[in-house]
């Protein structure tokens, strides 16, 4: 399968699972193209918080709240997240 012949980590597979399988979620493809540019998972998930930073900038005035999951329970993430809402 294309995701391990390209030696992706589990973050790539994981949006493009949501990405095709799941009705209603739509990634776009700049995202998915711009989270398949690292092999390491690790880079992948820095690329992540980096466009979820983007995103929260781009919307905090035009929204009430942010709703936010830890993946795989990585609480690391949220609080990352957190303090980039709290700085503004």
């Amino acid at each position: 399968d294309l995701v391990r012949s390209r030696g992706l980590g589990d973050v790539y597979k994981r949006q493009e699972f949501l990405h095709h399988e799941v009705p209603g979620i739509n990634i776009p493809k700049d995202i998915r193209d711009r989270m398949g540019r690292y092999d390491d998972k690790n880079d992948q998930r820095k690329a992540g918080v980096d466009i979820a930073k983007e995103l929260i900038t781009d919307v905090k005035d035009i929204v009430d709240g942010i709703y936010i999951i830890s993946p795989l329970n990585i609480w690391k993430i949220s609080l990352s997240l957190l303090n980039h809402i709290r700085k503004g």
